[in-house]
């Protein structure tokens, strides 16, 4: 999954912009993403890429300014309560140290880093997962204007971009269906550049029904377990 809108969600999405690493091996993402933090002036004792141009562990990476990179956290449910987010964690945690930069994965209770995240602010990176999106993509306004940087705000990144702001406002006040499409689109190109949040994955939804006994179940984007069925639901 390369967007923050769904791929399903067909008429919103902005499916065509460029995605990171596409058809890359893993040697060649660890050569790409060594040519970005190099050109960006990052340096390392151990340099992921030797001088052979052959893909080795990395190690003692330095800022721009010189100084060491501290370590920092991925925070991620536990397994017990979504082993997906977790064992993602543990695998971005993987791949990062291969390119020698320092990074822990965190595993916490759900509730304590939901505190973390949203009340407190108190954190590096983390792992969470959105369900149940309005097909209509206002959620996209929430969670990256500015003025949700706040205490229980949408904007858990603390995501700043005027230009997102502005096209954000403006798409909600949009009457016309097809400019609105064109300004979300805007949006998800924004998105995808500044990468405030970072998509992984979009899991299948598998649901069984028993067509046989009841009639009236109804398709969505949510899956068949949704209102519209229970509200025609018939028995045979």
């Amino acid at each position: 999954m390369d967007y923050v809108i769904p791929p399903g969600n067909k008429f919103w999405l902005q499916n065509d912009l460029p995605s990171y690493g596409q058809g890359l091996t893993r040697e060649e993402r660890v050569k790409k993403a060594f040519k970005i933090l190099n050109k960006a002036g990052y340096t390392w004792k151990v340099p992921p890429v030797n001088a052979a141009g052959e893909v080795v562990r990395g190690d003692g990476i330095r800022l721009p300014s010189g100084e060491l990179m501290s370590e920092f956290t991925i925070l991620t449910p536990p397994a017990d309560y979504d082993p997906l987010r977790a064992m993602s964690g543990v695998i971005i945690h993987e791949w990062l140290k291969e390119i020698g930069i320092p990074v822990s994965a965190r595993p916490m209770g759900f509730g304590s880093m939901i505190q973390k995240v949203s009340h407190q602010h108190d954190f590096d990176t983390f792992i969470l997962a959105y369900g149940r999106l309005d097909i209509d993509p206002d959620w996209m306004r929430k969670f990256f204007h500015s003025g949700q940087d706040k205490k229980r705000g949408g904007n858990k990144a603390g995501y700043h971009n005027s230009v997102f702001d502005r096209i954000a406002d403006e798409s909600a006040a949009a009457m016309d269906k097809e400019k609105r499409q064109n300004l979300v689109k805007e949006m998800q190109s924004i998105i995808l550049r500044d990468l405030p949040y970072i998509p992984l994955y979009t899991p299948d939804l598998i649901e069984a029904v028993r067509e046989d006994k009841f009639t009236g179940w109804v398709e969505t984007l949510e899956g068949i377990g949704n209102l519209w069925s229970f509200c025609q639901l018939k028995a045979k």
